[in-house]
């Protein structure tokens, strides 16, 4: 067995941004998850943390390096952290009841792993 290792960052990286990328009900989980794990902050400073975090995100010109990626996660990405910031932003709070099922899928983080 041979590992591209050229490949091997890019496949790291893309298995680890694709929750960006999940159906949004799933998405949704982990960003309250992440909330959980800095409740040490108050809402004022969490919001300006994620708002750096997603907006560095977001700006990006393309977040999955590998073509799979950014063919099947890319758009499901980019939605699930727009609506994340206007429920953030937008005044609502952010919990696993606030956001709504979507049918949008990543498969990136498998395909990402099956082609190292």
């Amino acid at each position: 067995y041979t590992i591209n290792v050229t490949a091997v960052p890019a496949a790291v990286s893309a298995a680890d941004l694709s929750i960006l990328g999940a159906p949004l009900q799933r998405y949704s989980d982990y960003a309250v998850a992440v909330r959980k794990e800095h409740a040490h902050l108050s809402d004022t400073e969490w919001a300006q943390r994620r708002a750096r975090v997603l907006k560095g995100l977001l700006d990006r010109e393309q977040l999955f390096l590998t073509d799979v990626g950014k063919a099947t996660c890319e758009a499901a990405a980019r939605a699930n952290m727009g609506h994340e910031w206007r429920l953030v932003f937008g005044g609502s709070q952010l919990t696993a009841n606030t956001i709504d099922e979507a049918d949008t899928e990543c498969t990136e983080g498998e395909d990402a792993a099956a082609s190292v």
